[in-house]
């Protein structure tokens, strides 16, 4: 009886070491997502003020010149495009880390 007793008790404190792990483990995944999107964050502010100023230089050399105005019709398409692109990208993450949250069926 007492042989019964600590190998049901073993057998509970391994289902919580499992549980626990598990959770462990989730938490660490989680963490880990949080801070690579963290760093892409920073590094995608960092590339559209790039463009910015890169725009701002050509748009400044132009100001006077007769192709200002289509630099601008381009530049609002481009714009355009890339607020749209980034929204598509954005939603495709959404969407994978949906997916990869999803726990598998318990067993």
């Amino acid at each position: 009886a007492e042989r019964d007793f600590q190998l049901h008790d073993m057998a509970e404190k391994t289902e919580d070491f499992s549980t626990s792990a598990t959770r462990f483990s989730q938490g660490a995944t989680q963490l880990r997502r949080r801070e690579d999107w963290r760093r892409r964050r920073v590094c995608i502010i960092v590339f559209i003020l790039a463009l910015l100023v890169a725009w701002l230089f050509v748009a400044y050399y132009l100001r006077d010149a007769s192709c200002f105005r289509e630099f601008l019709h381009f530049s609002v398409v481009v714009a355009v495009v890339l607020v749209v692109a980034g929204i598509l990208v954005q939603r495709c993450l959404l969407r994978r880390n949906a997916c990869a949250n999803e726990s598998p069926p318990a067993e």
